[in-house]
């Protein structure tokens, strides 16, 4: 087996190091072997048993974050809806009312959300009234919707024209109100 150096008290000196002889650690014998594949099952199974209960404990604190967002989601929720329904009642009286304290503000901002329909409607109206540098063309015709954006007007009832005034068909714009809650 394994020769062992064994150093004696006398055999200290304390202005030179102690430099122990490293031998190789080799095997000899199938017992030897042996030993090597008990120690590599030994060393997998504790690693699996390890693992088992890592996991399962990472699921038990899963679980529990999971029902602390829950949790935190339905009670903010509430206080939102209250201080939407607070909002909405003030403004009822001064149209003007912010709702803002050291805390936090709330109000509602515009979002306006816009309907393509069917794109290959608007690309072939794009087309045929001579807005072409609205549409992208790559493998496939696409709407280049960044650029028409900025260049087309959107009128009170949601219709959309372009420079002249002609009305584009394809496109919707619908305008909506969305709540938001700001905390300082």
């Amino acid at each position: 087996m394994v020769e062992e150096k064994l150093l004696n008290v006398e055999d200290f000196n304390e202005d030179e190091e102690v430099q122990e002889e490293k031998i190789p650690w080799k095997i000899e014998d199938l017992g030897g072997a042996d030993w090597c594949f008990r120690k590599i099952k030994e060393i997998e199974n504790n690693f699996e048993e390890q693992a088992k209960y890592a996991k399962e404990e990472i699921e038990k604190y899963q679980e529990y974050i999971n029902k602390l967002e829950k949790q935190k989601e339905d009670q903010t929720n509430f206080f939102k809806y209250k201080l939407q329904e607070y909002l909405i009642e003030r403004q009822e009286e001064d149209p003007n009312f912010k709702l803002k304290t050291m805390v936090g503000s709330a109000n509602f901002k515009n979002k306006t959300i816009w309907d393509y329909g069917n794109e290959e409607e608007l690309i072939e109206f794009l087309e045929k009234h001579d807005l072409k540098d609205f549409v992208r063309i790559k493998e496939s015709k696409a709407v280049n919707k960044a650029d028409l954006k900025k260049n087309v007007f959107v009128l009170e009832n949601g219709v959309v024209t372009d420079s002249n005034g002609q009305i584009i068909e394809g496109i919707s714009v619908n305008k909506e109100k969305e709540f938001f809650v700001k905390i300082n």
